[in-house]
């Protein structure tokens, strides 16, 4: 059994070691692709991006709903939301902007503008890879 072990354990030792040297060698490689590939790799990056929106939509979603004043109170005083409000008068229920001060307080407008928020993620991913992928034939 001991032999076993020892076995293994040189066998895992040696296994990191050829990780380690292959992360080492991967990051060499696509460091010298973006460099020689610039363009191509922003749209990767852009693409990425869009990806992880569509796998996470609340990463982006609750940040811009707080930056332009929908709140987890409700509308933000003194904001471009609570502009926007005084403008409108009466908000009524099944309007946009109710539905993005719901979404702003964790309520049923949560699920609608995570939604707009994967579409766009879905358009921004497709674009970026296209975009990546015609950049890439050129060179």
């Amino acid at each position: 059994m001991s032999n076993t072990l020892r076995t293994l354990g040189a066998l895992g030792s040696q296994s990191a070691k050829i990780s380690g040297e292959m992360a080492k060698q991967g990051t060499k490689t696509t460091a010298e692709w973006v460099a020689k590939n610039p363009g191509a790799a922003a749209c990767v990056a852009v693409g990425v991006g869009g990806l992880a929106v569509v796998a996470s939509p609340a990463l982006v979603t609750a940040p811009v709903l707080g930056a332009v004043g929908f709140g987890s109170n409700g509308v933000i005083a003194g904001s471009a939301a609570a502009t926007a409000q005084a403008g409108i008068g009466n908000v009524v229920a099944p309007s946009a902007f109710a539905t993005l001060t719901s979404a702003g307080m964790g309520g049923y407008g949560a699920a609608t503008v995570a939604a707009v928020g994967q579409g766009i993620g879905v358009a921004t991913g497709a674009l970026g890879g296209l975009a990546a992928w015609k950049l890439g034939k050129k060179n």
